[in-house]
């Protein structure tokens, strides 16, 4: 038989799980825009700048990584 405070235990340690899984999802849906964003402006510019756009979004992603902090 569960107590209250079991109960309110059990959606503390749930909480942390559910914010983790709705960041997650922002920076998905925040990622795939950019991505899109990138895609229609690499179709219009020449080979060289194209590398140029791959090696930024190389160094956001990483940014992005850190300031996330990374797998845990």
């Amino acid at each position: 038989m569960e107590t209250r405070e079991d109960k309110k235990m059990a959606k503390e340690e749930q909480l942390p799980c559910d914010v983790h899984r709705y960041k997650i999802a922002n920076n998905e849906a925040r990622l795939t825009k950019l991505e899109d964003i990138m895609d229609k402006v690499r179709n219009r510019l020449p080979v060289w700048a194209t590398f140029v756009v791959a090696a930024l979004l190389a160094i956001m992603g990483y940014l992005v990584a850190v300031i996330s902090g990374g797998p845990k």
